[in-house]
């Protein structure tokens, strides 16, 4: 569920929550997961704004990951149809069960949406980030790119996605002596029906396909999720 509201009058602060719970077949890895922060124009219809929240992931009832982050949005203006916003992220990632994990990370991002015919918009991003860890086998380097198209067919809205991102770690792991390098791949589709609404709120119904194939066979993986959510 995705729901946003302003915090002040002139409506320069902003503050937004995602809340999300993932039902896994076994039952024993079940999540909760959170993503609330506040974005703020630095004057009144700037260009530049400011982020900061805390993500938050609970596994079988207990903390999986705390991440509280900073950062800087900046929205062009739109031109010939396009419109595009730059971002830059910082935070600090905290695994209680794993403190091996625990780390600083940055990412830029750049992304566009464009308004194609019929009332269609392409959305697409690409981003870079890096992660350095406590313990250097688990820092890494990467990027990703992702495409989506948003159109309407007659009351129904479809929303085919595709995305692709790349990680290669600094150090062989410790328990497979070999360096780790992983190749992800997303391809989905949401569904939504704009007549359909829960007082504020627009279901979606998504399906996506990961796959993860990576130099060490246990941690490639791919899964087909099913998700049902409210956006506002």
């Amino acid at each position: 569920m995705k729901s946003g509201l302003a915090l002040t009058e002139d409506r320069r602060t902003l503050g937004f929550i995602d809340l999300s719970f993932t039902d896994y077949e076994q039952g024993s890895f079940d999540r909760w997961s959170a993503d609330a922060h506040l974005l703020h124009d630095f004057q009144a219809q700037s260009k530049l704004r400011g982020i900061a929240g805390l993500e938050l992931s609970l596994l079988d009832g207990e903390k999986h990951y705390d991440f509280p982050y900073l950062g800087l949005l900046y929205r062009a203006d739109p031109l010939h149809r396009f419109r595009l916003f730059h971002e830059f992220r910082a935070g600090r990632l905290h695994v209680p069960s794993a403190g091996h994990l625990d780390a600083n990370q940055y990412r830029v991002s750049t992304g566009f949406t464009h308004l194609l015919r019929r009332q269609a918009l392409l959305r697409g991003d690409i981003s870079l980030e890096t992660s350095q860890a406590r313990e250097t086998p688990y820092s890494f380097t990467g990027g990703s790119v992702g495409l989506e198209v948003d159109f309407p067919i007659g009351r129904w809205g479809l929303k085919p996605l595709i995305a692709f991102g790349k990680r290669d770690y600094r150090a062989p792991e410790p328990f497979f002596d070999e360096k780790r390098e992983d190749l992800r791949k997303r391809i989905g589709l949401i569904l939504s029906h704009r007549h359909i609404r829960f007082g504020r709120f627009e279901p979606e119904l998504s399906i996506i396909y990961d796959r993860n194939d990576s130099s060490i066979d246990f941690y490639t993986y791919d899964k087909l999720s099913i998700a049902f959510s409210l956006q506002e």
